[in-house]
């Protein structure tokens, strides 16, 4: 069984080792790298939405699901997307929408890896040291990478008292939809503007990320028009590219290699690392949380009926860090697993 973690990038590499207990990457690979035998997976995905949105407050709870249902893989970056929408400050009067593409890409993973000379000689051969293994490789690997990417929009369109908004949103979200599924078609864009916009002041905020640096463009866009270019660009980046490797997945040496009779873990271990996993799927649990409340504030900070308040984050931050302060000393003191602290922290 492999598991997903957000890539780092510390210039993780293929049959790289890794620490679960004190979640670090090892600058050691245990592989035989002579013999890895690396399978491609060029299967891919998309998601597309585009909806109106009623002010800002409405558009951090559009962020704040993306940002549950991302979990632990693309926590970080989903706070990241939020904090800038965050500080874009919006008319009363316009029309607001929010565009979303989301790309899973290729992945490639390792095949029947094999322990190179050097470790089979640390775990059988001579020495038959486990724990120094670990030490040196940690106790499992990174076993394979997938690519994605995304292309974000909060759009703004000008409007006053007298206009139809949701005629405004209605006509608007048909023009993008139209040009979006033709660039999906053929990847050609027309260059005749909706009537509907001529006059009317639009400026577009862009967030994206996957992509090598030489595909950027300005964040803020002043046409649709433009902005359907820009995103036509992000597409050729695309399949030039494939976008940027962003899930690591990692798995136990005991699960991918033969280690014969010597395990890497002993069955202690094993549990101990087990009951770690729980209390790690917690601190997600607070993190996802954490940076939820911090939109409610960034997005509705003016608003006294807002349940998120200052102290319940601090609860929440304070809470995160007793946990992480377990988690590391547990390797040292293992009994700690079995305490009332940890019941407590579970509970």
């Amino acid at each position: 069984m492999t598991i997903e973690r957000e890539y780092r990038n510390q210039a993780e590499q293929l049959g790289q080792g890794y620490d679960s207990f004190d979640d670090r990457i090892k600058l050691n690979s245990a592989i035989d790298y002579s013999e890895r035998e690396v399978k491609e997976d060029t299967t891919s995905q998309c998601t597309f939405f585009l909806q109106k949105v009623e002010n800002k407050q409405k558009l951090g709870e559009i962020l704040n699901t993306s940002i549950s249902g991302s979990a632990s893989l693309l926590l970080f970056r989903g706070e990241a997307k939020a904090k800038y929408f965050s500080q874009i400050n919006t008319e009363k009067q316009s029309v607001l929408l929010f565009l979303n593409y989301q790309f899973i890409g290729a992945s490639r993973r390792i095949m029947n890896p094999k322990l190179s000379d050097t470790a089979q000689n640390l775990l059988h051969e001579t020495r038959r040291n486990p724990h120094e293994f670990r030490r040196v490789y940690g106790d499992e690997l990174i076993c394979g990478f997938r690519k994605g990417a995304e292309y974000s929009a909060l759009i703004q369109i000008e409007s006053d008292e007298k206009d139809d908004k949701n005629q405004i949103a209605l006509e608007a979200k048909a023009y993008i939809n139209l040009l979006i599924k033709k660039i999906e078609a053929d990847g050609k864009i027309e260059n005749n503007t909706n009537q509907s916009f001529e006059n009317k002041n639009t400026t577009i905020y862009c967030y994206k990320n996957g992509l090598p640096i030489e595909y950027e463009s300005p964040s803020a866009i002043l046409t649709i028009d433009d902005m359907i270019k820009d995103f036509n660009h992000f597409k050729r980046g695309l399949a030039e590219t494939g976008g940027k490797e962003n899930i690591a997945f990692f798995a136990d040496y005991d699960q991918l290699i033969d280690t014969r009779d010597c395990s890497i873990l002993t069955p202690e271990l094993r549990t101990l690392k087990d009951k770690l996993k729980i209390l790690r799927a917690i601190k997600m649990q607070k993190q996802v949380q954490l940076v939820q409340d911090s939109n409610n504030l960034r997005f509705n900070p003016s608003n006294k009926m807002n349940v998120t308040k200052p102290q319940n984050m601090a609860e929440l931050e304070k809470s995160i860090y007793e946990i992480d302060n377990f988690i590391r000393r547990c390797p040292i003191e293992p009994d700690l697993i079995d305490s009332e602290q940890y019941r407590r922290l579970i509970g």
